[in-house]
């Protein structure tokens, strides 16, 4: 630590010696110089004393580790051991699902009063997928210089030669009790530990009550992700987010025929399903285009300010601006061509999803759903909802180029951008602030349509909380980015729970659910 504050923390002497580095007398900038070029020189020195004492000190205790997985398998045996490492791993797995879970959990004002046990519920949810792509990773997993432990691999080669049982063995016939019996009131630890960490990373922001019974936000979570599955398999496919689902005004509305509207939905169900082996390799397709269109702007918009192109960054570059050009037209065309052809299928699932909702808008079949009037309500108010949110996200294009124009710019910049960059960066986070004053007063009195722990949560306040100041760089940059983020999700969930309804209808009417994805078919389920 002593050489680590030598070697990078700068004091008055420093400050000093660039100061009179520039000075305009030459008694002064002199010897300054030739100091600082002594003093960087020691620092080399002693930067490469640093690392090899680093490295000495992570060598040992990588030994150290390895002699305490040696006494652990001596005492329990290997087998006990390597199945320790595994369950491990798998917590990790598990807890780094918690955060996933946290953060959602967080964005509607509630936090798990118990951490651990939440990370060992998501340990069941660890798909056959993600463990091979676990395994995969601890069989390729190496040792670095200044690592503080061995790899997993490693650690397990290391005791691969001791005794499979340990010198500590339960009796014959002994069940073998779990580990929490080594603490006395093991919930209460966990709990709070969970405050603790809460504490540490909220800081101020953390307040008591934010904390909720796990089990009901666990319940709560499973409801949605089955909501998610739903979604699915209802269109048979991952539909992607940031495609807007389309429904029609009709839908908060019953049908003038209850007869023609089931036909519609009938026939709209026969026709997606035929539609949807041409669909299904077609989303992957468009977003490549969208992203070689998106890369060709982030290159022009380079060009446009005089900065050069590397084509290790942007192959399509090496043949000058009329390439790039060229590349960024065919993008459009091909976007345009697969967005053509991506409608036959949605339009299908589009129809069979709003014949359905108008159906359920008929008292008698919204009573043989189960949900009655209620469920109508409901439903009404998601309709407006997914209607408003699908709009604002088909107008997301448009902001994620002025967006990724802006970042590239912006990394370009360096200390002495030009007056043409200068330029062309102020005009992109105007036209980005601008589109989020648009989209706030869109948002503007619409009520957050789920659960929360505020009951005065508004789409407003949850998707977008406030406008930086249109000089605000990084507010415009950090907000740009949560805004979207928070609209694909929410539109996730309405759409969600709008075909949860809608495969109700097609029940009462004897259209059986459409069978489940495979969880590598059907990301939203598996991630």
């Amino acid at each position: 630590w002593w050489l680590l504050k030598i070697v990078f923390v700068r004091d008055r002497w420093d400050q000093r010696l660039e100061v009179w580095s520039h000075s305009h007398q030459i008694y002064a900038w002199v010897p300054a110089r030739g100091i600082q070029f002594l003093v960087k020189l020691s620092r080399q020195l002693l930067f490469g004393l640093l690392c090899i004492g680093n490295a000495l000190s992570c060598f040992l205790m990588r030994q150290m580790e390895f002699d305490a997985d040696l006494y652990e398998a001596r005492t329990v045996g290997r087998r006990i051991c390597t199945r320790t490492f595994s369950r491990l791993i798998n917590l990790n797995v598990g807890y780094q699902l918690a955060m996933q879970d946290l953060k959602h959990f967080h964005s509607e004002g509630r936090l798990a009063d118990d951490l651990p046990a939440l990370a060992v519920d998501n340990v069941a949810r660890i798909t056959p997928e993600v463990r091979k792509q676990v395994s995969e990773y601890l069989r390729e997993q190496k040792t670095g210089l200044f690592d503080t432990h061995p790899s997993d691999r490693e650690r397990l080669e290391n005791i691969a030669e001791e005794e499979e049982a340990g010198l500590y063995r339960l009796a014959e016939g002994m069940k073998d009790p779990p580990a929490t019996i080594l603490l006395g009131q093991f919930e209460r630890i966990c709990r709070r530990m969970t405050v603790d960490f809460y504490e540490q990373r909220l800081e101020d922001d953390f307040d008591l009550n934010l904390l909720h019974p796990v089990a009901k936000l666990i319940e709560s979570r499973e409801a949605e992700r089955r909501a998610g599955k739903t979604l699915d398999r209802y269109f048979q496919i991952h539909v992607p987010a940031d495609r807007p689902l389309p429904l029609d005004e009709d839908a908060l509305r019953p049908p003038e025929n209850a007869r023609e509207a089931l036909e519609l939905l009938r026939d709209a169900r026969k026709e997606m399903l035929r539609e949807l082996k041409d669909y299904q390799g077609l989303p992957e397709r468009y977003d490549h285009a969208k992203e070689v269109m998106f890369a060709t702007v982030e290159c022009l918009g380079l060009m446009d300010c005089g900065v050069a192109v590397s084509a290790k960054d942007y192959p399509f570059a090496e043949g000058g601006r009329k390439e790039v050009e060229a590349t960024h037209a065919r993008a459009k065309e091909a976007i345009q061509q697969l967005a053509r052809k991506m409608l036959v299928f949605e339009s299908a699932g589009s129809i069979r999803l709003s014949m359905a909702l108008q159906l359920l808008q008929v008292p008698k079949v919204a009573k043989a759903t189960g949900g009655g009037e209620d469920l109508q309500v409901e439903i009404r108010e998601i309709i407006k909802h997914a209607r408003m949110i699908s709009g604002i996200i088909s107008g997301l294009p448009t902001l994620r180029l002025m967006y990724r124009r802006l970042a590239i710019l912006f990394s370009k910049m360096g200390r002495k951008p030009s007056q043409r960059m200068i330029r062309s960066v102020i005009e992109q986070m105007i036209g980005i602030h601008t589109r989020l004053i648009s989209i706030y007063e869109e948002l503007k009195d619409a009520r957050y349509p789920f659960d929360h722990y505020d009951d005065s949560m508004t789409l407003q306040k949850f998707v977008l909380p406030g406008i930086p100041a249109p000089n605000d760089l990084e507010g415009v940059v950090f907000i740009t980015g949560y805004m979207v983020e928070r609209l694909l999700t929410v539109q996730v969930r309405l759409f969600s729970r709008l075909t949860q309804a809608a495969e109700r209808v097609e029940g009462v009417f004897s259209l059986e659910p459409l069978p489940d994805l495979k969880p590598k078919e059907s990301p939203r389920s598996s991630e």
